[in-house]
């Protein structure tokens, strides 16, 4: 399919991370602004948007304010959602996935999860005081942070059980609806190019403590959707890449826009064969 008949056909919701509140901010990193600003002036489709789920939340919690922003901008426009989905806010997708897998059959084409927490940051256990070597310095922090529900849910494993319940309770039917419609986009920085300052630390941690290749907040095993054989797609690139700006991110604007183009076009791979199904495409 034509990519400027696709990516008109559709709406976009970028649903950010934990912090996103912050992150969205002009000068506090523009989260999604530059993804956004461009689908709308090179494709002329000014059918985008993004929300911020509230960070203290639970997933569960989050994942029901997700689905109600998904009904009121279908309900606007009558498109297909495509859902673009980051970090923290992959888990609470997937969440939402998982238990109203019927919206894949009117309102959401489909769900690109980038850099996705599925299975929680290691860094996290850091932060709570969890891990012997750093305990000591974080233990002031891991009793403020035991108190936040997003904290937990975040946790290495956090939401594997659940996330497996949930797989367990749908038919075969419902199985291959869903490995159908979501794409999982992982990333990990490579040494040789520039790494954003504000994940320094992070990367250095997961090199160090447990010898495990991340993009600075998450490694590339906690990226995988558990339980579920869907399409995965690997970007080079840090968490802050592709969706921020200066001061939280190294990436240029030309760089993010290129890299825009590259998840249009993997979307378009993984989720133009069913867009028939759910409307007719723009002439």
């Amino acid at each position: 399919m034509n990519r400027q008949t696709f990516v008109q056909s559709v709406q976009f919701l970028f649903v950010g991370g934990i912090l996103g509140e912050v992150l969205s901010l002009p000068g506090g990193g523009s989260y999604f602004k530059t993804n956004i600003d461009y689908i709308k002036k090179e494709y002329k489709n000014p059918h985008c948007y993004r929300y911020m789920p509230p960070s203290p939340n639970k997933t569960s919690h989050n994942a029901q304010k997700i689905l109600n922003k998904i009904k009121l901008i279908y309900q606007k426009n009558k498109k297909p959602v495509v859902v673009i989905a980051h970090s923290k806010g992959c888990q609470e997708c997937l969440y939402l996935a998982l238990i109203e897998n019927e919206i894949f059959k009117s309102k959401v084409l489909g769900i690109a999860f980038i850099q996705g927490s599925f299975l929680g940051s290691s860094l996290i256990e850091i932060l709570l005081g969890k891990v012997e070597k750093t305990s000591s310095f974080y233990s002031f922090s891991g009793k403020l942070l035991k108190h936040i529900p997003a904290i937990n849910d975040l946790r290495t494993g956090a939401m594997y059980e659940e996330f497996k319940t949930l797989v367990d309770r749908l038919s075969e039917q419902e199985r291959g609806l869903l490995e159908r419609r979501l794409l999982n986009i992982i990333s990990v920085h490579q040494k040789d190019k520039r790494l954003a300052h504000i994940l320094k630390l992070g990367f250095s941690y997961y090199e160090n403590l447990y010898a495990l290749e991340s993009d600075g907040l998450v490694s590339r095993e906690q990226q995988q959707i558990p339980f579920l054989k869907v399409r995965n797609i690997e970007f080079k690139g840090d968490h802050s890449f592709l969706f921020t700006s200066w001061p939280v991110a190294s990436s240029t604007s030309s760089q993010r826009k290129e890299e825009t183009d590259r998840l249009l076009g993997e979307i378009i791979a993984s989720f133009s064969p069913d867009l028939a199904k759910l409307v007719s495409p723009v002439e």
